[in-house]
């Protein structure tokens, strides 16, 4: 019986520390490079759409659903369009959220029952 406690403990701690860090990269990738900078600074980055020019205004907000950065890009007869990160950053922020959460649920299981026997 004791074998299994050490081993839901490992494994409860195990699924935080994953789950942490792949919490942390979802972050990083999505908002990394504007550290310190403009949300408008990664809209300068990327591809433009087709139709705008190089040079035209732009504006970026960081979005949390989907994680990432939202661009809106100005031509002369105004905002024509708006792109959005893809979701991958979002479901490697939600998948880490839940084995971290997994594992607080097991700790906290594990240490019950070994406070019941």
């Amino acid at each position: 019986m004791r074998g299994n406690r050490a081993l839901r403990l490992t494994l409860g701690v195990g699924l935080i520390v994953v789950g942490l860090y792949m919490g942390f990269r979802a972050v990083v990738w999505a908002w990394g490079p504007i550290l310190g900078d403009s949300p408008a600074i990664m809209c300068t980055y990327r591809e433009v759409p087709e139709g705008m020019p190089l040079e035209g205004s732009r504006h970026g907000r960081i979005t949390l659903w989907p994680m990432g950065v939202e661009c809106t890009y100005w031509d002369a007869n105004g905002p024509a369009v708006t792109t959005q990160d893809d979701w991958s950053k979002t479901m490697l922020a939600l998948t880490g959220a839940t084995l971290a959460v997994g594992g607080v649920i097991l700790l906290a299981r594990t240490r019950l029952r070994a406070q019941t026997s």
